[in-house]
């Protein structure tokens, strides 16, 4: 870890708090147990709570139920990370409506998250980090008081010594 990703210690996340974990992080979780993103999620489950939105997990859902998802993972097995996060996941309620005026956002199945969705959420929830695979660049440094990790910054903080 390079010392300008490195987390902010005063930003140090503890236990019990609120953990956001973005659609593609959560894939990663699902298909690989032995990936970052995966020991990451453990470990959130283990010592914070991890919130989710309806419309992510449907989301998330949707692209494991896909058929050509079959040679890596069984459907159960991709269920049933599906229902272990909506029985664990802390369901937050949308955020409010956008007042600012522009153009209306598609809602297209399988895209990303846009980050500024995910730090309106995180923000809304409370959360206290913010977990992505996804590189992003402009949201790490426009990060203010919500740290946005990787797996393994997360897994960084959160492992016991």
């Amino acid at each position: 870890m390079t010392p300008s990703r490195r987390p902010n210690p005063d930003r140090r996340i503890v236990p019990g708090s609120r953990v956001i974990f973005d659609t593609a992080t959560l894939l990663s979780a699902a298909l690989r147990s032995s990936s970052a993103a995966s020991r990451a999620f453990s470990l959130a489950l283990t010592t914070g709570v991890v919130c989710s939105r309806e419309p992510a997990l449907n989301q998330l859902a949707s692209v494991l139920a896909r058929r050509t998802l079959d040679r890596y993972m069984s459907r159960r097995a991709r269920a049933g990370f599906v229902d272990l996060l909506r029985r664990h996941a802390w369901l937050c309620p949308p955020p409010p409506p956008s007042k600012s005026p522009g153009k209306p956002r598609s809602k297209s199945v399988g895209r990303a998250e846009p980050i500024k969705d995910l730090i309106a959420f995180a923000a809304a929830a409370e959360a206290g980090a913010l977990v992505t695979t996804t590189p992003r660049p402009l949201a790490r440094s426009s990060r203010r008081s919500l740290p946005i990790l990787t797996p393994e910054e997360f897994i960084a903080i959160y492992a016991p010594a």
